[in-house]
């Protein structure tokens, strides 16, 4: 490692963490100090042993990968340590997430004492079709169009944009031909009380 670097404010910021798919993830040690047993597991007050911290040679914490977390169920972790459970950003990062991640994620954050209530999965899910929908809470409608008449492209589009200016979203979309020229498009919006 370069002892340039090492003298550096920005490198004694942040560290990296290895994931089980081999991915690195930089994250801010100001992050990490909002849980204080996740800090001292990883011994960046340099209070105990360094013998007891698994750092490879790059000087990557790989205390992550031996619980066999991939890269979007640590992500998540540190998303809740960075922002807490009712940022954007996290359900935003939810709504992309498998529950498997999620799970795995909650059960080693519940063990290093990070709160991750399951039914922060259940309340950020944005189903993307009527069964999918068990709270009843959008409507959805399926946009049939069709590029291949050149004086209903403009329509269709003119169309579509109107339902998203009303805010409905697209939730999916499926072509129907190889060419990709037709086209089914999935719109949901929240049902308004």
């Amino acid at each position: 490692m370069n002892s340039d670097l090492i003298k550096n404010d920005t490198y004694d910021k942040y560290i990296s963490i290895g994931t089980s798919d081999n991915m690195i993830i930089n994250v801010s040690r100001d992050t990490i100090k909002k849980s204080p047993v996740l800090y001292n597991i990883l011994n960046l007050s340099n209070e105990y042993s360094n013998e007891t911290v698994d750092i490879n040679n790059d000087g990557t914490y790989l205390f992550f990968t031996k619980y066999n977390l991939n890269y979007n169920s640590i992500k998540l972790i540190l998303l809740v340590l960075e922002y807490g459970l009712e940022d954007i950003k996290l359900f935003n990062f939810l709504n992309q997430m498998d529950e498997k991640d999620f799970l795995n994620a909650r059960s080693l954050a519940d063990e290093i004492c990070i709160d991750i209530p399951l039914k922060l999965y259940i309340y950020s899910y944005l189903p993307n079709s009527k069964g999918d929908d068990i709270y009843n809470q959008y409507q959805f409608l399926e946009y049939y169009m069709d590029d291949s008449l050149s004086s209903e492209k403009l329509n269709n589009h003119k169309i579509l944009r109107e339902y998203l200016d009303n805010d409905w979203i697209i939730c999916g979309q499926k072509y129907l031909d190889k060419n990709k020229i037709k086209t089914l498009i999935m719109l949901r919006k929240k049902i308004e009380m």
